[in-house]
């Protein structure tokens, strides 16, 4: 008498590929804001008697990059606990992500993030600082073009996350457990969202003033 085994569902790509479509809006912020910030950089060594208040417009309108892809993630991430919410009374065939899936996405949203704030930390350290930029323009240029390249690298990884089938590990085994998560990235975002514009109305002010 052979027994066999019931096959496990699927993960459904829509509980998935919305909160990943969110991840990617803001990893597209990130390098969108590299850019800038190198465009920045550009003026800075071809106008060596740029301003303080020119350099920090210059920040702000990157950090204007950041600011909305961070407010239309938090959107998107509003949809997906709606989604989320309706499969927990909806019967389904499809099982939804599981913690780590909501852990991994959430890292690769961070990672470009956190090179391209680091980027802009030291820019304006330096500049505060009155320290020498052409000193520490090459970690800059380092930490600029990480943003790029893992801005790329996971954007591709989030779409196969997105549609590609995933191992069982990947697979919540209560319900409840995808809410929880999409609430937790939900408050990052918006805290996230609400100090790169704090950060850039301070930039805005340096600008207007010309002085720190």
């Amino acid at each position: 008498m052979t027994s066999e085994t019931e096959p496990q569902p699927g993960v459904s790509i829509l509980a998935r590929a919305l909160p990943a479509f969110s991840c990617c809006v803001v990893i597209l912020g990130a390098a969108m804001s590299a850019w800038l910030i190198m465009g920045v950089m550009r003026a800075m060594r071809f106008a060596e008697a740029a301003g303080i208040g020119a350099v920090a417009g210059g920040m702000a309108e990157a950090n204007l990059a950041i600011v909305i892809s961070l407010y239309l993630a938090v959107f998107l991430m509003t949809v997906s606990m709606m989604v989320a919410v309706i499969r927990l009374f909806t019967p389904t065939k499809a099982a939804s992500p599981s913690v780590i899936f909501f852990v991994i996405i959430s890292a690769l949203a961070i990672i470009p993030l956190t090179f391209v704030w680091q980027a802009n930390s030291l820019l304006m350290g330096g500049l505060m600082t009155r320290a020498n930029i052409s000193v520490i323009a090459p970690n800059i240029q380092v930490c600029l073009v990480l943003t790029l390249v893992t801005a790329g690298l996971f954007t591709l990884i989030l779409l196969a996350l997105s549609v590609a089938p995933l191992p069982g590990f990947m697979r919540a085994r209560l319900k409840w457990t995808p809410v929880v998560m999409l609430v937790l990235m939900e408050i990052l975002l918006i805290a996230l969202a609400i100090g790169f514009q704090i950060h850039m109305s301070w930039l805005r002010q340096v600008g207007i003033r010309e002085s720190f």
